[in-house]
């Protein structure tokens, strides 16, 4: 698959993938315009391919059942994901995109890139557990353990170049000032406040100033590390095997 027509299939997602990414890191939105590369160039492509593929004989006529059932099953797992929230629409389109432009490379692919997407989000949250145990962020959570390893405390002077979503309410009650924790939005419930709101209202931003720090959900969206994924499967492969041989 590596050629032209491989190349221009795999740049089109790329040219998806990233700017989506970083889209969704500021402002937790992709706009659909986003996914038109890999939408209208690389899945016809891919299905080209894969046709051309099976009819001269490089894909086993035998094997095309198995290839076409695990990339549906990897793209009902996304739908599945992003049915109960833990997944954004733009994570579940990114996957399934990956799902329909590679199905072709073999079920090994697929699988390599689940197991790549679970290892590095599982380091992405060891690490922010990490940062937050440096920072001395274990006395400060009130017993909500769960912070430590989906949040991090940010500074207020941060609210105006990242976007995250608030879990902690700060307000002023005549000379007292208050805080408190919020309960964790499922999953961009529409209603939540997020320090891009804080940044836009100089009142907050003066009231929000007396807690220097503000516990922040969200640090980094998913279709962050689906992007890392798929580049190091095309790259490198599963990581599982490094691991092991490491």
């Amino acid at each position: 698959m590596f050629d032209i027509v491989g190349i221009i299939i795999i740049v089109c997602v790329l040219i998806s993938l990233i700017p989506a990414s970083i889209s969704d890191y500021r402002t937790r939105t992709v706009p659909v315009s986003l996914w038109k590369p890999a939408a209208y160039v690389s899945v016809p492509l891919s299905f080209v391919v894969f046709g051309i593929n099976v009819f001269t004989g490089v894909v086993p006529f035998d094997q095309v059942g198995i290839l076409v059932i695990a990339a549906l099953a990897t793209i009902a797992i996304a739908i599945f994901f992003g049915m109960i929230n833990v997944f954004g629409g733009a994570d579940s389109i990114a996957i399934s995109i990956i799902a329909l432009t590679t199905f072709g490379m073999g079920v090994s692919y697929i699988i390599g890139f689940l197991i790549n997407m679970a290892i590095i989000c599982v380091a992405i949250v060891v690490g922010v557990f990490v940062l937050n145990m440096v920072d001395r962020a274990l006395d400060d959570i009130d017993g909500r353990w769960y912070l430590m390893f989906i949040a991090r405390r940010l500074p207020i002077t941060s609210f105006g170049s990242y976007h995250g979503i608030l879990l902690e309410e700060v307000w002023e009650d005549g000379d007292v000032v208050n805080r408190s924790f919020v309960r964790p939005p499922s999953r961009f419930v529409g209603n939540e406040r997020t320090t891009s709101d804080i940044a836009k209202d100089d009142e907050l931003m003066r009231i929000y100033g007396y807690a220097e720090k503000i516990w922040v959900m969200y640090i980094i969206p998913f279709i962050i590390p689906i992007t890392i994924s798929y580049i190091v499967t095309l790259v490198y492969g599963n990581l599982l095997g490094f691991l092991f041989v490491t």
